[in-house]
């Protein structure tokens, strides 16, 4: 709980904490929160239940989970329920701060009236395919590849605004990219895809630095909305606006110099 406060307090946010399910159920139907952190391991309550009334609150509440040594269905649960960051127990204060401050910048998110150009990546040329029809109906021109090697090539030809890479490829690993992508000015967001079992890999992932991971098979519409997310996150970046970075605070005006008092006239006869 004090980790929630300090790294609510470092993003500029005020937390409500809650120790159990049933108490952060009763302060919802009192405020509105931006961001909402709980555990996936609360022993007094289901904490899908927890989700479906931050929904029903409102549908853009950010949530980041955490959990001690979450199984691999956990943590797709949790990504079918909208959930894109799930910290695993002990958690760093920084950490937090950095997944609640994606989670604000994601805020109020609008489509945009643009194409918006990814590079996929999947060795599979079915889903490569699939995915390519589904995401051009959604006005998304993906680029698709089939390794972590052409990926890189694709992206030093034209930077994309957002990849979207497996976690299990034929040779290099999809995570193996995320370094990559974080170096770049500005970073380009990353979303995983996995039919991995494995939980590690999912958070793994995250903790790398990936904007979102999604379970296969795949969500489309989730898919398409995190992606805008991404993309958006990606302008808002310090880096992807240098000049307006480097911009000095603009310097207060000194405070008006009093007028000297007038003199008092002279005394008639004086």
């Amino acid at each position: 709980m004090r980790r929630a406060q300090a790294a609510a307090k470092a993003t500029g946010m005020v937390a409500v904490v809650a120790s159990t399910t049933a108490y952060a159920l009763e302060l919802l139907a009192g405020e509105r929160p931006d961001v909402a952190v709980f555990d996936l391991t609360a022993r007094d309550g289901s904490w899908v239940s927890l989700v479906k009334s931050l929904r029903e609150l409102d549908p853009e509440i950010g949530v980041v989970a955490t959990a001690t040594q979450p199984s691999m269905e956990l943590v797709m649960e949790a990504m079918r329920h909208r959930i894109s960051d799930v910290l695993e127990k002990p958690i760093a204060e920084e950490q937090l701060s950095a997944a609640i401050r994606r989670i604000q910048a994601s805020r109020g998110t609008v489509t945009p009236s643009a194409a918006i150009d990814i590079v996929l990546v999947d060795d599979d040329p079915m889903t490569l395919s699939f995915a390519s029809r589904q995401l051009s109906a959604r006005g998304v021109i993906a680029r698709t590849v089939a390794t972590v090697k052409a990926a890189r090539g694709e992206i030093a030809d034209r930077r994309p605004e957002v990849v979207v890479v497996d976690v299990v490829l034929a040779g290099e690993s999809g995570l193996d990219l995320l370094p990559d992508l974080a170096a770049a000015t500005p970073p380009i967001p990353a979303i995983l895809i996995t039919a991995s079992t494995d939980p590690a890999i999912a958070i793994k992932g995250l903790r790398g630095g990936a904007f979102a991971a999604f379970p296969k098979p795949l969500e489309w519409d989730a898919i398409y909305r995190s992606i805008v997310t991404a993309r958006r996150w990606a302008a808002l970046h310090p880096a992807a606006n240098p000049a307006a970075a480097r911009q000095p605070a603009p310097v207060p005006a000194p405070p008006p110099v009093p007028a000297p008092p007038r003199a008092s006239p002279p005394a008639p006869g004086g």
